[in-house]
């Protein structure tokens, strides 16, 4: 964790406790916010896909406006006459039934439905209030009581019962699917009876609309309309805690119990009324509110102010006029389709639920048995929170993704939580790990490993296992590494050997490269021996490197031309890498592959025989097997000397170089061998040419690398021949692993490039070659 960060959350823990709850293993040190996007102190941005406080989005300019605009002039409590409050309630109960006519206004959501208990307590004589089992209202004591979700006063309440959650997905043991809606209303009945067994007045329902806390269900046809009506006929008011799903997040309605045949006797709201000013309230019958009042006088100081209420007139005239209610309407039902289509390819989704501009992803163990994936969910959230999307859980067993972002978040942000999604169950698919026996017989071999570090009892988290398998590692004192066991047969004990030495060359260098840590007999790695297969695995360990992938933060790729610097950075990387290898020594021993002729389009290349993967249609075998010849050809006649090949990376593409704040690092060099230099800049450029400021980031790359070490214009005039290169070689991986996810995924998108790329190469030659 960066320093000022450690320091800042030190400060926290000794003035307000170290358990106040925070986001993220890595907590983040916000700096600002704007639109759908919140910045770090370090200048690293993140998608916000969770915070439904900045409702039409983080410090819009409207809002901050009428804040300043009233604050300037006047702010004081309700006892005093002003158009404001007048105002904005009239404006703001036209959205209700016409029943729904009067206002109450508070500072919170815990506020309002205090508020609305204390009204329909008043107006029916009773005390009883009807909750869901996993429900959560807020956190004073009153409304502490329905929290039977996790708050501590729900257990011991007795004026308070609750109801099974009414879920079409998971439902009730040994009840059919047709069934569900009578036995959910079963309970219902139940729970009233029970106040009148215990002798305690009935007062009414309080609940979610769209069950959100709960895991936004897909509750049963009709159950709604039913339950409402069992409340009233036993003298119970409906109160709807709008908090969450109010103010047009639905899309189709401006308030989600409007999706049903029910208009409420109390509705409750918070959260996004102010978009972050304190402004929450509850809208009643002019009756009941006069009632109350005449009995209890109301009166919050904060609450309504000429400032808090010019704040929710702004955030009415931004829902309007941005038209975000039929926003949420498109972009929901882009979002949805994505998540389903990402469901048909992760069997640890079990269901996807969408509500207008609200998600929630229900994650499972089984799909037949619907056991929850609550640690793999944690992990889900964190990943996505390092790729720069920020989600959080929800649920009863914190399972379910929940996905909740501003309403200006539209198609192009979508895509951007779709691709961490999809990245992140990848890494975690539970389907992935419990169907590999292999990844057992690895965890077990990292496991085993530990002691060669003196780092036993330490905790491993699945990071990556494709080619090699990689882990986090945490240490009992909370001490972060990385743990690589290495695929047999890739690399024998000298390659591996001498990937090692050069990465602690190139530490030497001045080059930031993740940190070798020997072990405790000063050995670079160590082997383990797998017991059921008697194979022996060669297991390192690094220090651990913060930071976001940047070929996962796709936000930072489209805004290339605000990020020219980080990309001339990478320029000058990939120079300093040359000018290391170029002139080093190379130790005795010292064994890696060569992309050369041979390893790039000989008879055997190092990745394969990319011509004759399987899923080319004729066409394309025959147009590739022309371009191979071609290419072989030209490079028949480039020299091979210390000015244009060294050692590289050879893998120097967004995945694989890490951004926090300022600083950029390469790292994976497990495919780093001898070639050429160029081969190594089409690398980095391979995944960017689709990218709108392709050029941009291309020059910068170029004038970075030139900054630090000579680039001929007639190496430069090759760069094609080497993207082409750089495609078949892809071409060869998806051929040696046609069996995994990774490459069904990817295998469309390498081939349709690929083929692009070896039409540029033959329009190039003719040219190059006159």
């Amino acid at each position: 964790m960066e320093s000022q960060t450690q320091s800042l959350l030190e400060r926290r823990y000794n003035t307000i406790g170290k358990y106040s709850p925070l986001f993220y293993e890595r907590p983040i040190h916000l700096a600002r916010g704007e639109g759908v996007w919140l910045y770090d102190t370090q200048g690293n941005r993140f998608l916000d896909c969770y915070n439904n406080v900045p409702h039409v989005g983080h410090c819009h300019p409207k809002i901050v406006s009428a804040i300043s605009e009233q604050a300037s002039t006047l702010n004081i409590h309700t006892r005093y006459l002003h158009e404001n409050i007048v105002n904005y309630i009239e404006r703001l109960t036209a959205t209700f039934a016409d029943s729904l006519n009067a206002a109450m206004l508070t500072c919170s959501g815990s506020e309002a439905n205090e508020l609305a208990l204390r009204m329909a307590r008043f107006i029916t004589g009773g005390q009883g209030i009807i909750v869901s089992d996993a429900a959560y209202h807020g956190n004073t004591e009153a409304v502490g009581e329905l929290g039977t979700g996790f708050m501590p006063e729900a257990k011991n309440t007795k004026r308070v019962r609750s109801f099974p959650i009414p879920d079409t997905y998971r439902g009730l043991p040994g009840v059919p699917v047709d069934q569900l809606k009578a036995a959910y209303l079963k309970h219902i009945e139940a729970a009233i009876e029970g106040f009148k067994v215990d002798g305690i007045g009935f007062a009414g329902m309080l609940i979610c609309p769209d069950f959100a806390n709960e895991g936004l269900l897909n509750i049963p046809d009709g159950f709604m309309e039913e339950a409402v009506q069992l409340v009233r006929d036993a003298g119970g008011l409906v109160i709807y805690d709008e908090v969450q799903a109010g103010f047009g997040r639905t899309g189709e309605h401006m308030w989600a119990h409007q999706w049903y045949d029910v208009v409420p006797d109390i509705v409750t709201m918070g959260k996004p009324m102010g978009n972050g000013f304190p402004l929450a309230g509850l809208v009643a019958n002019l009756d009941h509110v006069n009632a109350f009042t005449k009995h209890a006088m109301y009166f919050n100081t904060f609450g309504g102010t000429p400032v808090a209420c010019a704040v929710g007139n702004a955030v009415l005239d931004v829902l309007e006029q941005e038209q975000l209610p039929q926003n949420a309407v498109t972009t929901s039902q882009y979002v949805t389709d994505g998540l389903i289509a990402l469901q048909q390819k992760f069997s640890m989704i079990g269901d996807v639920r969408s509500r207008g501009m609200f998600f929630g992803v229900e994650l499972v163990l089984d799909p037949e048995t619907k056991e929850p994936a609550t640690k793999q969910a944690k992990q889900i959230v964190n990943h996505m929170r390092n790729q720069g999307v920020l989600i959080s859980t929800i649920g009863p067993w914190d399972s379910v993704l929940k996905i909740r972002p501003p309403m200006p978040f539209k198609p192009e942000h979508a895509d951007i939580l779709l691709s961490a999604l999809d990245n992140a169950f990848a890494a975690f698919s539970e389907e992935v790990k419990m169907s590999d026996p292999r990844l057992a017989q690895l965890t077990a071999a990292a496991e085993a490993s530990m002691s060669q570090w003196s780092l036993e009892g330490s905790t491993l988290d699945l990071i990556k296992f494709r080619e090699n398998a990689v882990y986090k590692l945490t240490s009992p004192e909370g001490e972060r590494f990385a743990l690589r066991i290495h695929r047999p047969g890739y690399h024998d004990y000298a390659a591996l050997l001498s990937e090692l030495q050069w990465m602690s060359a190139l530490s030497d260098f001045g080059i930031e490269t993740p940190t070798v840590i020997k072990t405790n007999s000063g050995e670079l790695m160590t082997k383990v021996v797998i017991p059921e297969t008697g194979e022996d695995v060669y297991v390192d360990l690094f220090g651990w490197v913060d930071g976001t992938s940047l070929g996962a933060d796709e936000g930072v790729v489209v805004n290339a031309e605000e990020n020219r610097s980080m990309y001339y950075t990478i320029g000058e990387i990939a120079a300093q890498l040359h000018n290391q290898s170029s002139t080093w020594a190379l130790p005795e021993g010292f064994k890696r592959h060569a992309w050369d002729l041979d390893g790039l389009v000989g008879e055997t290349p190092f990745w394969g025989r990319f011509w004759e993967l399987e899923l080319l249609t004729a066409e394309q075998q025959v147009f590739l097997v022309e371009a191979r010849a071609k290419a072989a050809e030209i490079l028949q006649s480039v020299d091979k000397n210390s000015d244009n090949y060294s050692l590289i990376h050879a893998d120097f593409d967004p995945h694989n170089i890490m951004i926090e704040g300022d600083k950029i690092r390469p790292i994976d060099f497990d495919d780093a061998g001898f070639g050429w230099h160029m081969f190594e800049i089409a690398t980095a450029l391979y995944f960017m040419q689709t990218e709108p400021h392709y050029e941009v980031i291309k020059d910068a790359i170029i004038e970075g690398y030139r900054s630090k070490r000579d680039l001929s214009d007639d190496q430069l005039e090759l760069l094609d021949l080497f993207l082409a290169l750089r495609g078949f070689t892809y071409l060869g991986w998806i051929r040696s692993r046609q069996e995994t996810e990774t490459a069904k995924e990817l295998s469309g998108d390498l081939i349709e490039r690929a083929v692009r790329q070896s039409h540029r190469l033959l329009e190039w030659a003719e040219h190059y070659q006159k």
